[in-house]
């Protein structure tokens, strides 16, 4: 049996990072992206491994359904991890039109439920799915007008359902979430642009993270980390103990330079 690290948004930025990663520790990763050349060049970083690239927008059910059938049915999901993401459209939610709400809706919320459904059966209890979170869970102190009202409804609303999945998989798979903060990638990189113009919204004396460095993090919590701890923890990438958690018997924990958010 084969088992699989499958992983979306595998693009760009954090997905692209982590299909490198675990190219290079010569796993079978599934690696799933919108864009058909940035995918190709993302397969242009791999050495090692097995990766099967599929180009599919996962906002559309069809599309899940197709990229399922890449794996066998007598394979396994080792790790399935929701990378994909957008933060458009970058304007407040009073100006956002009902389109472009149920896109981010679809790309942020329906797609990683309905493929975390529709590779359930690929799972078992030593499965481990993982979400990718985001600052603008909430609304403590969360709410940023004018930068993507949509994208803040739609994390939020992941948020949730990944407590929901926890008690509903909690016989089937591990689940997990985690908050990279701040990272240099492509879609940071827009929707700071788009709204540079607004006072006190973007902290330019922010350091935002490499896409590499929080994927060796996001690697470390999969494969590091007591069942207990993977599955209770909302993993931060800007939290030191998070990372003394699965580096504390490494010297590089002392050179772990953690960066505030947005």
């Amino acid at each position: 049996m084969t088992r699989w690290v499958v992983i979306t948004g595998a693009s760009s930025g954090i997905g692209q990072a982590l299909t490198i990663c675990f190219a290079d520790s010569e796993c079978n990763v599934l690696a799933i992206g919108r864009n058909e050349v940035a995918l190709q060049h993302t397969r242009s970083f791999i050495k090692n491994g097995n990766v099967v690239t599929v180009v599919a927008d996962l906002s559309d059910e069809n599309e899940i359904e197709k990229v399922v059938k890449n794996i066998n049915p007598d394979d396994g999901i080792q790790y399935l991890i929701h990378c994909a993401a957008t933060t458009e459209p970058h304007m407040p939610l009073t100006m956002t039109g009902r389109a472009a709400l149920k896109k981010s809706i679809d790309i942020n919320v329906m797609a990683p439920i309905f493929l975390t459904q529709q590779f359930a059966p690929y799972f078992d209890t030593t499965t481990r799915v993982l979400f990718i979170g985001s600052d603008y869970v909430g609304v403590n102190n969360k709410i940023r007008p004018g930068i993507s009202g949509s994208y803040g409804i739609s994390k939020s609303a992941l948020r949730v359902a990944v407590e929901y999945f926890r008690h509903e998989y909690k016989d089937t798979a591990l689940i997990g979430y985690l908050n990279p903060g701040s990272t240099d990638t492509p879609m940071f990189k827009a929707m700071k642009t788009a709204v540079l113009s607004q006072q006190g919204i973007f902290n330019n004396s922010v350091q935002a993270a490499h896409p590499s460095s929080v994927a060796k993090f996001i690697q470390a919590v999969l494969e590091k980390t007591s069942n207990q701890d993977y599955n209770a923890i909302d993993w931060d990438f800007r939290v030191v103990t998070h990372h003394q958690k699965i580096l504390s018997d490494e010297p590089a924990i002392k050179k772990i330079n953690i960066r505030s958010g947005l």
